[in-house]
């Protein structure tokens, strides 16, 4: 029974754009030869082709993964597993690497449990491992760059961190033959993002430095600006035009060479070595040199930066101005004075703010008072205009009398 793909999620657009990417899915690849079981000793893995790094593979990242499938199995609910029959018949992985590799870590550890306890002259349980077959969508007859369409059309679905989402990028921009503006649009970012992304992929060592910045553990890198993404590929577009049909996509050259050994080299680059990398390792005392000797240039003169500066230097056993070595007492009393200083600051501001608590409260007890006059006022207003209305009234009276009195006089002249 054949099945269509699904719909990418939200994450990566509108529902609008997810259908269409949909469509372009299928119109791409086609629909899967089948979905059902598989033996699982004939599926295998390439790292190289998904965008994950190896760390997201472990254990301590995937406890919840591995319990699940060990305890529950593997749901055929949700995104399915993709496989790829290869021309030996056996099923290359393209959509689900994390689970494959997850049911190999559960399969190698109940093996090596079962191996003790026979070692141990016990028998172990003669139940077969589990995940004898799989369960997921089987493609045949894929071309590379169509099970890379597929892979990245899954992997936009995950969360990647920035390294990830670069190789997905690019993997996926030269396997659809995408233009900038098309890819752009397609994964949702600017096309200057987008092209950012695309050239950091193009240049493998640009890439490499991308990923120990992006990883977990404290591998030092060499930050790469925009400036300097722009200059290498510059430089790479030369290599481009003087190898000629030697040229290959993502080869680096002697103009690429240059232009990273100049970015390496300069020291006021975006490209020297990141700060985040460098307190990563204990400081030498040249390191407490420059900082010492910076604290001036960055925050200029006074007690501030004196204190900082000896303390550094009485720390790195470095020499001042006078050619001397702060005592620990001298850097003690410079520190000291910042402090007293700091805390007489603290004292004045704390006053002035209780001052300003005072006047605030002030200021409310005569708008309360304003207020209550205001109301009074009011109330005055309302009084008088109601004996404005009844005076109005009496003199509409008066005034309807005097008329009838008028009247009853003319009546009475007539008369006589």
């Amino acid at each position: 029974m054949a099945r269509t793909a699904r719909k990418s999620v939200a994450s990566i657009g509108s529902d609008s754009i997810a259908e269409e990417r949909r469509r372009e899915l299928l119109a791409t690849v086609g629909d899967p030869v089948f979905e059902g079981m598989i033996p699982f000793d004939n599926v295998f893995s390439d790292r190289d082709f998904n965008v994950r790094e190896d760390k997201s593979y472990s254990y301590e990242e995937n406890k919840d993964l591995y319990n699940s499938l060990l305890n529950f199995g593997l749901e055929k609910r949700g995104d399915m597993m993709a496989f790829s029959v290869q021309p030996d018949g056996r099923y290359k992985v393209i959509v689900g690497h994390l689970r494959h590799a997850m049911m190999m870590m559960i399969r190698t550890n109940l093996q090596k449990q079962r191996d003790a306890i026979t070692a141990a002259g016990e028998t172990p349980v003669d139940d077969p491992l589990p995940f004898g077959t799989i369960f997921g969508l089987v493609y045949r007859d894929l071309t590379p760059n169509q099970e890379e369409v597929i892979m990245a059309d899954h992997a936009l679905r995950k969360g990647l961190n920035p390294y990830e989402m670069c190789v997905m990028v690019g993997k996926s921009y030269y396997a659809r033959g995408l233009t900038m503006k098309q890819a752009a649009s397609y994964y949702g970012m600017t096309e200057n993002k987008c092209q950012r992304m695309i050239h950091r992929y193009d240049m493998p060592t640009v890439l490499e430095e991308f990923r120990k910045e992006n990883s977990k553990d404290n591998t030092p890198y060499i930050k790469v600006g925009e400036e300097q993404i722009q200059t290498l590929h510059s430089a790479q577009q030369d290599d481009k035009r003087a190898m000629g049909s030697d040229w290959a996509p993502r080869k680096e050259g002697a103009h690429f060479r240059r232009a990273w050994n100049a970015i390496i080299a300069d020291p006021n680059n975006a490209g020297k070595r990141s700060v985040d990398a460098k307190e990563k390792r204990p400081k030498t005392q040249e390191d407490l040199k420059q900082t010492a000797d910076s604290i001036r240039a960055v925050y200029g003169f006074g007690p501030e930066a004196d204190a900082i500066g000896n303390m550094l230097r009485w720390a790195g056993n470095i020499k001042d101005d006078a050619g001397l070595v702060p005592s620990f007492q001298t850097a003690m009393e410079t520190l000291q004075s910042v402090i007293t200083h700091l805390r007489s600051e603290n004292d004045s501001l704390r006053v002035e703010v209780e001052s300003l608590r005072t006047s605030i409260a002030e200021a409310n007890d005569v708008n309360q008072q304003l207020s209550k006059d205001l109301e009074s006022e009011r109330e005055n207003v309302r009084i008088m205009e109601e004996e404005y209305s009844s005076l109005k009234n009496e003199a509409n009276v008066m005034r309807e009398s005097l008329k009838l009195h008028a009247e009853a006089s003319t009546v009475d002249s007539d008369v006589n």
